[in-house]
């Protein structure tokens, strides 16, 4: 995912994306 750390506290749509380190 293209996603940053700081998108995802923002904004986790799923969590497997708090799994990826991207």
């Amino acid at each position: 995912s293209r996603i940053s750390k700081a998108d995802i506290s923002i904004k986790k749509p799923d969590p497997i994306l708090n799994l990826v380190p991207n």
